[in-house]
């Protein structure tokens, strides 16, 4: 859990770090959303843009996180992970809750890091004149994306909850 809470606490300090580091480059209108031809179709102000990124980073974090970190407020019924009789024992459970946690904080992490490269892509959007969005490079971001999150999903998978030796 502590490594999926310090990527996280990386994620957003990395997003909050870009977002100051290229405010001033952008301009007072800033084109937030793109067609799929790469045309701008969605205006902000500049400070409305960073307002919005940044506190939806956080609610993205907290929707993914939270649920998981409650899950220890749930009937064992309503848990469902593999071998769960064994993870929710008395002797087990925290360590169970923790792992659930570590995975919405992986996945939060995976998100925050998606919202700083859409913020750096959008940034060199907002720099050409006219704006324009490079298309093939947010459908690779999105892919890595979702790479990634395959990643977080598959250590958090059912492998990770196998029981080897019940003694």
């Amino acid at each position: 859990m502590k490594k999926a809470l310090a990527a996280l606490i990386l994620a957003h300090a990395t997003l909050a770090l870009s977002v100051a580091a290229t405010h001033r480059l952008l301009p007072d209108r800033v084109a937030t959303h793109f067609g799929p031809d790469g045309q701008p179709d969605g205006w902000a102000s500049r400070s409305d843009y960073a307002t919005y990124l940044l506190s939806s980073a956080a609610l993205i974090s907290i929707l993914c996180a939270g649920p998981l970190y409650l899950t220890r407020k749930l009937p064992e019924s309503l848990i469902n992970i593999p071998e769960r009789d064994y993870w929710l024992a008395p002797e087990r459970r925290d360590e169970a809750h923790a792992r659930l946690f570590a995975l919405g904080l992986g996945i939060a992490a995976a998100t925050t890091g998606l919202f700083v490269a859409l913020h750096l892509l959008t940034v060199r959007a907002n720099l050409a004149r006219p704006p324009r969005l490079a298309t093939a490079e947010a459908f690779g971001l999105v892919a890595t994306f979702l790479a990634i999150l395959g990643g977080v999903f598959w250590a958090f998978g059912p492998r990770a909850w196998r029981v080897e030796d019940r003694s």
